[in-house]
């Protein structure tokens, strides 16, 4: 979350908390009287910004007589539509555009095949002292025209390309959604026509034409409708070019996507190749278009394709300050980033991060531990060195953090290579140091050294190899709408790798989207399982590594971590139990994303998730269940998430917990 420094804040804060109990009634009623001005005055200003010399506002809009379509179709078609409060919008009573409204619901019906319906009245009612008007819609349908022949002819041949069981005339006659027999609708007759042709575009028809012929006798209420279609020639891709390179290496561009090259055109690869270029990071924009005629070679005909890019500056700096909240934990912190994309024209990369600040646990106004919090994370990307398709990445950081039990300073470093085999396959190996030196530790954490055992040890070095790969079953890599993604981790630390811990690490993941309406619903899910199985000489793993659960992005009825195994200390005062991981984990979530009014979405989502100590164990019974809404908003600079998860069930990490916790994030959640 985002705030603007103000030096002012904590005094202005101290002023307006301690007035007296009178100065608390006064402000109170002042603020009323306030309220209701400016409601009245807000009132006027709206009528005459609005419509000049409308008095009365829309209320309800009702239909009769109506079957063939719905109230909401009907209202949407016409000028004179009912007020709303979500999103606010005024809608006011013209009674000149009375008789164009009759005309535009008779065209609505015609459109759909009802070429004899009979608009009787639009009737206003008024009600609460003619401030408000109530319309009534009186339509008498009658028998549509009926669809009597569907006819699909190809002066030029089906399509003649390679053998393609998608592409037969058959197949593509299937996306016409017309039927015989059912009523004749204007709209899906051109639905149908576009898409037929999608079809054949996107099976390597880059100029293929489908144009819809209707015949309607009103009199017997029949059409006939006649498709031609024209599939033209099957091409491939030819040629690629770029346009508008400055500084950025022509030859780095283009070996992106050298690939499409020989390829079978399609609309959808299209896309594909502008995202390849795009994802290069150092372009503002990327359009790539195709060639208006074929070009004819030995291979047959193909279609060139011109990217043209708009080069975006190199060096960016960005600073901010940040405000982080979950149920037992605040921090506040300032940070900037540093970027360069394009070091010595050559596209390596060079990233800087610094975020530095200080934490409160549990809350800001109840600090039973906190402390300063810092991180610096240079890091170096280079593609192209060796294999023109390795990305390489160097990042040192160090890190200074505190959590539950404990404070910690980490110096890491982590250098990495990685690889997409096709569009579909990615593959990511790195190898990982770790030093970290505890302190400021509980008395809690440090009277359990002998639960922990080899999993606690003050300081420790790890060195780990780690791969990853993921296959993208989706529309797109970033942000995706559509489709599925299969991943495994997959960690191997200690033995020839050196460090104090052996153990081997295993985390598949499967995410999951579907997107029925775009841009205004999406069904989004996700389930990962994970297992730490210690093997050598020095076998266990560092407890603040283990699996935890709980917090912005996985169970979210749940703080921070508080779904984990945990030691506890009693005093003569309170028991203190202390979170510590565990070594097998599995967690689902499903999330339903509801574009509610421009870029404010609203979501309900459901988590599950357990965390236990043992290898390979599982308590199906223990699983933590939890639900709650959300909204995000989808800014300029990225989404701001706001979560509040309620458990369903009470389990043993449920004891002594709130029945829920609200947390505050940015980006999704998965």
């Amino acid at each position: 979350m985002q705030r603007t420094p103000n030096g002012d804040l904590g005094r202005v804060y101290r002023a307006v908390t301690t007035p007296s109990a009178a100065g608390i009634r006064w402000l109170g009623w002042g603020l009323v009287v306030v309220l209701l001005i400016g409601a009245g005055c807000g009132h006027r200003r709206t009528t005459l910004k609005n419509v000049a010399g409308a008095s009365a506002r829309i209320g309800r809009v009702d239909v009769e007589g109506n079957s063939a379509l719905t109230d909401r179709e009907i209202e949407a078609h016409m000028n004179l539509q009912q007020s709303r409060w979500l999103p606010p919008k005024r809608q006011w009573f013209l009674p000149g555009l009375l008789p164009v409204d009759r005309d535009r619901v008779a065209e609505l019906y015609a459109s759909r095949g009802f070429h004899d319906v009979r608009v009787a009245a639009i009737e206003p009612r008024f009600r609460r002292r003619d401030k408000v008007v109530d319309l009534h819609v009186v339509v008498e349908e009658n028998a549509p025209t009926a669809v009597r022949t569907i006819a699909f002819d190809w002066p030029e041949g089906p399509p003649g390309g390679p053998v393609d069981r998608r592409a037969t005339a058959a197949k593509i006659q299937t996306q016409c959604g017309l039927d015989r027999g059912k009523p004749f609708d204007i709209a899906e007759m051109r639905a149908s026509e576009s898409a037929m042709r999608v079809a054949l575009l996107e099976r390597g028809y880059a100029f293929a034409t489908v144009t819809a012929h209707a015949e309607v006798d009103r009199t017997a209420r029949v059409a006939d409708v006649r498709y031609e279609l024209r599939p033209g020639p099957y091409v491939r891709f030819g040629a690629l070019a770029v346009d508008g390179l400055r500084a950025v290496p022509k030859k780095l561009v283009l070996a992106e996507i050298e690939d499409f090259a020989g390829r079978t055109f399609s609309p959808t690869r299209l896309t594909n190749l502008e995202q390849a270029v795009y994802g290069l990071d150092v372009f503002s924009t990327v359009t790539a278009v195709a060639s208006d005629a074929p070009r004819d070679t030995a291979d047959g005909p193909v279609v060139d394709v011109t990217v043209t890019v708009t080069e975006s500056q190199p060096q960016s700096v960005r600073l901010g300050i940040g405000l982080g909240v979950d149920p037992n934990r605040w921090q506040q912190y300032g940070a900037m980033r540093y970027s360069h994309t394009n070091i010595d024209r050559k596209l390596a990369r060079f990233d800087l991060r610094l975020q530095a600040g200080y934490a409160e646990l549990p809350a800001i106004w109840q600090p039973d531990e906190h402390g300063p919090i810092a991180e610096l994370a240079p890091s170096v990307r280079r593609k192209g060195f060796l294999e023109r398709k390795l990305v390489w990445t160097a990042s040192p950081s160090i890190e200074l953090g505190i959590q539950a039990g404990y404070q910690f300073y980490a110096p890491k470093t982590r250098l990495g290579v990685a690889r997409f085999f096709t569009r579909f396959f990615e593959l990511d190996l790195s190898h990982n140091f770790r030093y970290v030196d505890f302190f400021a530790i509980s008395p809690t954490l440090d009277a359990s050294r002998s639960i922990l055992g080899l999993d606690f040890r003050d300081p420790y070095i790890l060195s780990y190899a780690e791969l990853t790969g993921r296959v993208h079953l989706t529309d797109r890599l970033i942000d995706p709408q559509q489709g599925v993604v299969l991943g495994l981790t997959y960690d191997l630390a200690g033995s020839i790798l050196g460090g104090d811990y052996d153990y081997n690490r295993l985390t598949p993941e499967l995410r999951g989207y579907w997107t029925p309406v775009r841009n205004r619903l999406q069904f989004a899910t996700r389930a990962d399982v994970g297992f730490i199985l210690p093997y050598g000489k020095d076998p266990g793993a560092p407890f603040d590594l283990k699996y935890y659960l709980g917090g912005a992005n996985t169970v979210r009825g749940y703080a921070f971590r508080q779904i984990s195994p945990k030691v506890e200390r009693c005093t003569d005062d309170e028991c203190r139990t202390l979170p510590v991981g565990g070594q097998t984990q599995v967690s689902a979530s499903v999330e339903v994303r509801v574009r509610a009014w421009k870029d404010l979405w609203i979501v309900v989502f459901g988590d599950m998730g357990d965390v236990r100590a043992g290898v390979r164990e599982f308590a199906p019974r223990q699983w933590s269940y939890t639900m709650g809404p959300g909204v995000r908003y989808h800014s300029k600079i990225g989404v701001f998430r706001l979560d509040g998860g309620f458990r369903l069930n009470q389990t043993e990490y449920g004891r002594g917990q709130p029945i829920g916790a609200v947390h505050f994030g940015l980006g999704e959640a998965f």
